[in-house]
């Protein structure tokens, strides 16, 4: 056999002989089909194979030529071998040995782009090859009915691949006889494209096309391969309906229903539709518009409409592309024909498409507009999309009904267009628009809701809905007060859309339909981000009544407040489940729910308590509509109800009433509120709790009668049940807590409910308190009876509180009284036993009795202790000589323990220890010896590594106590307590419950006043200083945790006003840093913070409003804080006053400098601005409590920092701050003149502007008559000098400045200094006149400084820290409002005032130059919409439908690479730098090119190549021709007919405007700098050269390609013109 070398040496031979002698092919064809066998079956490479086929071909096709005399080269043998005798069983062999196996492996893989064109060449070479060997032979009927067969049982194979799962495709192997299904298509296209005629072929293909048909609808409706779909829509369909003209119709209707509509069922697969359509476009929309009666108009489908909307929607581009396409070929095809087309529809409906020649005119208005905007929405470009927003209302408009008949377009469309624009990637833009646009639609007119499109409204709408980023706040400005008030458009939008939507529906059913969707639509998004969740709970809370939920609804509404609530935080989740709570009363059907299934969405609000407002209106509720809860008998009253419930809760048994096991905290709570809502009634007995029998005193008494009688034999019994004991003391426990929960409503406790509450308790305490001492001295034995043990010891601990609010009576009192004594005695005889080291149960479970009873007696005498009571002796003497040093340890033996329940029991101890210690030290701790303090502290901080959740309060209470009393002798212990407590306080920060709890505590701990008294240099003071530092850098990502720390510090240094102990000046570098301190939150941080704010002002007077008074302060609160203590120092006037100013100050311009060093340019609204501009405003609070020299030091400080600082804010606070200055030290004004004298700052743009504005800012403030003429005088001979300077902005400032004094002068009637100046007069006459230079003057300079700004008399807190910034541009949470200092305030006498005393200020605006957004959302009142917008010329970067090609497939490389482009060939082997060959290739593929030549084709995969060619090298054919094989290149192809062109400037060379191009035609473009060489220009046909003007003779050689280019395509389309 042949080696591989042999094999390729022959088949060389072969092609050579070909190629120059004049030999007959027939001879040829044996020998190189033996060749050619032999390599299909020996090699896998598919370039020899690729040879092989296409000699063999040629030979095959050059048969038909007369035989010439045979060549002395070949032997009579080989002759008499190529006969034509012999030539049907050769051309056998050939079909059989060489294409039938190459066709079986040939792999047009597209993975590989090199790999798959060879594949796709050699494809197409045994197609050809088999086609030309079946046509010239008459003996080949069975082989080709064999191949035929072969192909459509491949793609038979390939269907049933298709339907197979993932796994079982993988383990599905081909068959022998089946092709790959490229190869299969392939090959069944090239017989279609048989040209046999002859009547039994012809039969042939009438029997396969049928079969062949069939097995193409079952690709398409099962295949996902683009290019198999692709090629069978473009190619084999049309050819297939061609055949059979008289099956057409019924094809074609066949193809629809197939195809169409089962993918209009699954919306995961409506490319291959759209392919179909676009492909069979001709067929279903013949461009005459009028269909043949028996063929499908589709344009009265409804069916088709909706495919067409799904795909401008879809994911996919080219699906929209192509559903686009079908559009605009209708429309173009209803406005070309004089034609009315009408989509069907049901009686009553509106079509989805209509068209009538005689509305002609305003449907293509409509659909133009319509078609311009969705396909605009494909370009990322603000600057092409904006100009379209306005016609938007047009489309709006035109779903309106009319009187004269349909609406010009369905209201679906319209959705379409909504759900496009959401999709879009612009979000704070472009979707922002979309999404409000809609939410403030009129549903009254716009029938969206009214026409079927709920899957968008609960769809894609609620998923916008969704994005947070949307409900960035905007600051506008309420000219009632001049203040820039803050709102978010879209939130204030989403409150009002549900209400909106509601009200626009007719029927009470379409109402509902419509809020059961809403609430799905909530559940099935999954997880609601906060901020949407803030303004979706309010909005809901919005709707109007309506009997719409269920307890199906209910169930998800309960799913919402337990999970989906479950990550904010606790104020939060309160708030807005307050308002779910809200839309649960309006919108809940009582008739279809229980009261039970009522209790289990009220158990959801943990923060409920009795008396509160949301407590109000749920009782105000259930006395409207508690009657009308479901009843399993209408027989049953409410109260009945309630009553048998706490039968089955009381028993043994569970049930589900209340959503699973019993939660009788539900059912107290209900209880309460249905007693409640009874008693408040002005008829109680004709209230809620109606139908109870006359035996009982009240509703309550009946419902709870099963809890009394248990009760009051709850000792006695002897055969009671203990589940239903414990389950008895459970309900008493939950009813207790909710009158505990309400102790701050005194009144409470003196209404009826409580009464009989109180009743029912007084009358079996004895027996209760009996049960609970037996169970904890006799039958707590195990860990079951000791964590029952919690229940009964809070059971005592509520009752005692209770007691001492005056809620028993005496009696009950003294019943508790004694029994507390038996506790006291209990925890002395448990605690102060000697145990050793016994670790057995019998040992450790008493110590947890002892201890809870100590916890339960430290507890009620604390609270008796608070007001004002004394402690008895005998408890005052149990007490002292109480043990704490007990430790609970792991029970041994067989009381084993799980860690988790060990842990539990660990931390329930060592709470409830702790506990007892603090009161004890607090109580007693004077007595106890420093040595005992601290063996508590070292006890205390090993218990804090083993202790976890709220355990840790007491422990730091407690060594808040401890470290008082030890912190002068020895100093290193606190210090380890307040760096080990610390680092327990960091790793707990992620639980937000716990975390705010235990940072209050740790700060009381560790900035007591004893402790940050401490002297400089000592331990203590350092650990202070790093432990502040540490909470700093928490603040920045953990927004309130420095609020704790500041408000501490603040009140210490308040205190030293009057303890002269504390010293002022110890950590003012708190303050200092306090007073600049506010981090740039993340934009989802600060919508965040920014939906919150909203939320406090909506929720004022709400039940909401309660929970969220408890909101963490934002981070300006910190600076509040801050100034506001600085403020209430200066004002008190302390002895080292002075001192502390002066290190403010001092620390506060090393922030500046080192500011400055950072950064010198920096932006507005930047870190570094916001910084700079805290400072100055910290300096302007300072600024009257500095002397003379502070004043002479600051103000030479200030003038420096007005030569660094350029942002308008930072350099009017400098500006004012100077300005007071001077008016308070008139005798500093020398360094402003001298500053004016200053060659070096006159050259200064800045420093200039701004010393313009101090002196006139200051000159009408002077008080001295004398003074102040001396001084204006002075003003208005420097500014003259000023008025003509060569720079324009300063120019402008002098002349403001004239026009300003000189319009005082006028006002004051200061006579003698306008007669010295009488030619200023004319000039500030004109300035005033000229409209021109008062526009510039206002565009520069706002309109506040100059003309309304007074430095004395709006010398306030609100000026420095809300006009200014707000006037000067500074983003809105900068602002700080005088309203929230005065919540801090509280009546305090600050040094300044709060609030301004005019209101020149508050109606001036920020200046022009205001940075604006990328897009403003609304046109404002008074604006007017340029008619270009509407109707004019717009960037539409679209190709038009009649262009669009049908076969482009963007996922397919081969089907882009073989379209048909043009004959040039371009040439760029000589170019060596990548991005002008990448911009090339950009080029050539933009502009059809037939074939780009490069040096190598690597230079395609480089970054620098593909920067500029933006994957133009994907969609081109490339070729690779190295320089030095360029000469042999440019001579074969011009063998093939092509005109070679240099580009270059030579002696011969023709213009290019002269110059006409042959269709072959390559172009040779030279290298960068040496051009193109000379021995390459003699092989030339031609050098062109471009013309020029300029006086550089040379272009870039992208830039030359690309207009030689140009020119070539622009003569190709006149010549087709």
């Amino acid at each position: 056999m042949a080696t591989s070398d042999e094999k390729s040496s022959v088949l060389h031979s072969f092609q050579k002989v070909l190629k120059y002698a004049n030999l007959e092919p027939l001879y040829l064809l044996e020998p190189l089909t033996r060749a050619s066998i032999e390599v299909t079956q020996e090699t896998h490479h598919s370039q020899e194979k690729l040879e092989c086929v296409s000699t063999l071909l040629t030979v095959v096709e050059n048969l038909e030529r007369q035989p010439p005399v045979s060549p002395r080269e070949y032997d009579s043998q080989d002759v008499e071998g190529c006969a034509n005798q012999r030539m049907p069983s050769q051309l056998q062999n050939i079909v059989t040995g060489v294409c039938i196996p190459n066709l079986k492996s040939v792999r047009p893989d597209e993975s590989n782009l090199k790999v798959a064109e060879v594949e796709l060449q050699l494809l197409h070479s045994v197609c050809a090859l088999t086609m030309s060997c079946l046509r010239r032979s008459e003996d080949m009927h069975s082989l080709r009915d064999i191949i035929i067969m072969m192909g459509i049982k491949s793609v038979q194979a390939y269907c049933e691949t298709v339907k197979l799962s993932d796994h079982d495709r993988d383990r599905n192997t081909e068959l022998d006889d089946t092709l790959h299904i490229y190869t299969a298509l392939e090959l069944l296209n090239y017989f279609f494209e048989s040209k046999n005629s002859e009547a039994d072929w012809l039969k042939i293909q009438r029997v396969w096309t049928e079969k062949l048909f069939t097995e193409m609808l079952h690709v398409l409706r099962l295949s996902r391969d683009r290019t198999v779909c692709t090629r069978i829509v473009s190619v084999l369909l049309p050819r297939l309906l061609d055949h059979n003209p008289e099956l057409l119709s019924e094809r074609l209707e066949l193809l629809w229903k197939q195809i169409a509509t089962s993918s209009v069922a699954n919306t995961n697969h409506h490319g291959n539709v759209f392919l179909l359509l676009c492909g069979l476009a001709d067929y279903y929309f013949p461009s005459s518009g009028q269909s043949s009666a028996d063929i499908l108009d589709l344009k009265r489908n409804t069916i088709f409409w909706d495919v067409v909307q799904l795909g401008i929607i879809d994911s996919d581009a080219l699906n929209r592309k192509r559903a686009m396409y079908l559009l605009k070929r209708v429309v173009d095809i209803c406005s070309h024909g004089d034609i009315d087309v009408m989509s069907d529809c049901s009686e009553g409906d509106w079509p989805k498409f209509w068209w009538s020649s005689k509305d002609k005119g305003q449907l293509e208005n409509k659909w133009q507009d319509f078609i311009l905007l969705v396909e605009t929405l494909e370009e990322t470009q603000m600057h092409v999309f904006k100009p379209l927003m306005p016609r938007l209302s047009n489309l709006i408009q035109a779903t309106y009904n009319r009187s004269a008949g349909f609406a010009y377009m369905h209201s679906s469309w319209l959705a379409v267009l909504f759900e496009r624009t959401f999709k879009h990637d612009s979000k704070n833009t472009v979707v922002k628009w979309a999404l409000l646009e809609f939410l403030t639609l009129d549903f009254t007119l716009c029938p969206l809701l009214k026409q079927g499109n709920s899957k968008f409204l609960h769809g894609a709408v609620m998923k916008t809905m969704n994005e947070s980023t949307l409900y960035a706040r905007i600051q506008s400005t309420d000219q009632t007060d001049g203040r820039g008030t803050l709102s978010s458009p879209v939130g204030h939008a989403v409150i009002g859309y549900f209400k909106s939507c509601v009200n626009a529906l007719d029927t009470d059913i379409d109402k509902v339909d419509f809020i059961n969707g809403l609430l799905v639509a909530m559940a099935n998004l999954g997880g609601w981000g906060m901020v949407p969740m803030i303004y979706t709970s309010q909005a809901l809370a919005n709707i109007p009544t309506c009997k719409a939920w269920n307890w199906t609804s209910l169930k998800i509404v309960r799913e919402m407040l337990t999970l989906g609530y479950k990550t904010l935080p606790n104020h939060l989740r309160g708030a807005l489940s307050y308002y779910l709570v809200e839309g649960v009363l309006n919108l809940m059907n009582t008739s279809q729910v229980t009261l039970q299934q009522f209790a289990v969405i009220i158990g959801t609000l943990e923060t409920l308590q009795r008396g509160s407002l949301m407590w109000v209106k749920l009782q105000n509720w259930l006395k409207a509509n508690g009657h009308e809860f479901h009843r399993s008998s209408d027989s049953l009253s409410l109260s009945q109800t309630l009553h048998n419930d706490v039968v089955n809760c009381l028993s043994e048994k569970e049930n589900d009433n209340y959503g699973g096991s019993i939660d009788v905290g539900y059912l107290a709570t209900v209880i309460l509120l249905c007693s409640d809502a009874h008693f408040s009634m002005d008829s109680p007995e004709k209230g809620v709790l109606d139908g109870s029998p006359d035996d009982y005193p009240t509703p309550l008494h009946m419902i709870l009668q099963p809890m009394h009688s248990i009760l009051c034999k709850l000792n006695s019994h002897a055969y009671l049940c203990s589940v239903k004991a414990h389950h008895t003391l459970q309900l008493l426990l939950a009813l207790l807590r909710e009158i505990h929960g309400s102790k701050q409503q005194t009144e409470t406790f003196t209404d009826q409910s409580v009464m009989v509450i109180v009743n029912i308790i007084e009358t079996s305490l004895e027996e209760t308190l009996a049960y609970i001492m037996r169970k904890i001295t006799m039958e707590t034995n195990n860990l079951t009876d000791v964590i029952q043990l919690n229940v009964y010891v809070e059971i005592i601990d509520v009752l005692s509180e209770l007691s001492q609010c005056g809620v028993f009576g005496e009696h009950t009192m003294y019943t508790l009284q004694r029994t507390l004594d038996k506790m006291s005695q209990i925890s002395l005889d448990t605690l102060n036993t000697e145990t050793t080291q016994d670790k057995s149960s019998e040992c450790q479970i008493p110590k947890i009795i002892g201890m809870n009873c100590l916890y339960c007696v430290c507890s009620h005498y604390g609270r008796l202790r608070d007001k004002g009571g004394d402690i008895p002796s005998n408890i005052t003497k149990n007490l002292t000589d109480i043990r704490l040093n007990q430790r609970f340890e792991r029970p041994v033996g067989d009381m084993e323990v799980s860690k988790q329940d060990l842990g539990k029991l660990i931390s329930l101890f060592e709470e409830k220890k702790w506990n007892c210690v603090f009161f004890l030290e607090h109580n007693y701790g004077s007595s106890w010896s420093v040595e005992r303090c601290v063996a508590l502290l070292g006890e205390a901080l090993d218990v804090l590594s083993i202790v976890g959740g709220t355990a840790v309060l007491p422990l730091i209470d407690s060594m808040n106590m401890l470290i008082k009393r030890v912190i002068n002798v020895q100093p290193s212990v606190c210090v380890e307590c307040m760096n080990v407590t610390w680092s327990m306080v960091y790793d707990i920060r992620a639980d937000s419950a716990l975390f705010w709890q235990v940072i209050e505590k740790y700060t009381d701990m560790a900035f007591q006043d004893c402790i940050l008294s401490s002297p400089p240099m000592t331990d203590i003071y350092k650990a202070v200083t790093d432990i502040s530092r540490n909470i700093f850098e928490l603040a920045e990502i953990k927004s309130g945790v420095l609020h704790i720390l500041i408000e501490k510090y603040c009140e210490y240094l308040l205190s030293t006003t009057t303890d002269t102990t504390k010293d002022i000046l110890n950590h003012v570098e708190l303050l200092v840093e306090a007073c600049i301190f506010g981090p740039i939150q993340r934009k989802d941080h600060r919508v965040i913070q920014e939906a919150l704010s909203i939320l406090t002002k909506n929720s004022d007077g709400k039940p909401a409003s309660e929970m969220l008074q408890s909101m963490r302060k934002p981070d300006n609160h910190v600076r509040v804080l801050a100034i506001t203590t600085l403020s209430l120092l200066i004002q008190r006037q302390p002895s080292n006053l002075p001192l502390l100013v002066k290190k403010l100050a001092d620390s506060l311009l090393d922030k500046s400098v080192a500011v400055t060093a950072m950064r010198k340019q920096y932006q507005l609204n930047s870190m570094q601005h916001r910084i700079k501009q805290r400072i100055w405003q910290t300096m302007l609070i300072l600024q009257p409590a500095f002397d003379q020299d502070a004043s002479e030091y600051m103000l030479t400080e200030a003038m420096k920092s007005l030569q660094t600082d350029s942002q308008l804010s930072i350099k009017n606070l400098i500006e004012w701050f100077i300005a007071l200055t001077l008016y308070k030290y008139p005798q500093f004004l020398h360094l402003i003149w001298d500053m004016f004298n200053n060659e070096s700052q006159r050259k200064t743009v800045g420093v200039m502007t701004s010393l313009i504005s101090i002196i006139t800012i200051l000159g009408p403030v002077i008080k001295c008559k004398q003074h102040q003429d001396s001084y204006l005088g002075q003003v208005i001979t420097t500014m003259m000098s000023y008025t003509m300077a060569g720079n324009f902005t300063i120019r402008l400032y002098a002349q403001s400045a004239l026009q300003k004094i000189w319009t005082y002068c006028d006002h004051m009637k200061l006579t003698h200094i306008l007669d010295r100046y009488p030619g200023i007069k004319t000039c500030v006459n004109f300035l005033e006149s000229s409209s021109h230079a008062g526009k510039l003057k206002e565009r520069l300079l706002g309109n506040y400084l100059f003309f309304k700004f007074d430095p004395i008399q709006d010398y306030s807190i609100e000026t420095i820290f809300h006009s200014l910034p707000y006037l000067c541009n500074v983003i809105d949470n900068e602002l700080i409002s005088p309203e929230s200092f005065q919540s801090v305030v509280s009546g305090r006498q600050l040094s300044l005032p709060l609030f301004n005393a005019r209101n020149e200020l508050k109606t001036s605006q920020p200046g022009t130059w205001k940075i604006r957004g990328p897009m403003d959302y609304t046109i404002t009142t008074g604006d007017t919409v340029d008619d270009d917008l509407m109707s004019g010329d717009v960037q539409k970067k679209i190709t038009p439908w009649s262009e669009t090609l049908l076969d482009e497939d963007v996922s397919s490389a081969s089907n882009l690479r073989n379209r048909k482009r043009g004959q040039l060939i371009l040439v760029t082997s000589l170019i060596d730098k990548l991005p002008n060959l990448g911009g090339i290739c950009r080029t050539c593929e933009i502009f059809g090119v037939g074939q780009l030549v490069l040096a190598s084709l690597k230079y395609a995969e480089h970054k620098d190549f593909q920067g500029l060619s933006v994957t133009a090298e994907k969609w081109i054919p490339l070729r690779e021709v190295k320089a030095s094989a360029l000469k042999d290149y440019l001579l074969e192809v011009r063998k093939e007919g092509y005109t070679l062109i240099g580009v270059e400037q030579t002696a011969n060379s023709h213009c290019l405007t002269q110059y006409q191009f042959t269709d072959k035609t390559l172009l040779l473009l030279g290298n960068e700098r040496e051009g193109i060489p000379v021995e390459l220009i003699q092989l030339l046909d031609m050098c062109v050269e471009i013309p020029q003007l300029g006086v550089i003779r040379s272009l870039n050689v992208h830039v030359s390609g690309a207009l030689l280019v140009w020119e070539y395509t622009r003569q190709q389309l006149l010549k087709a013109t």
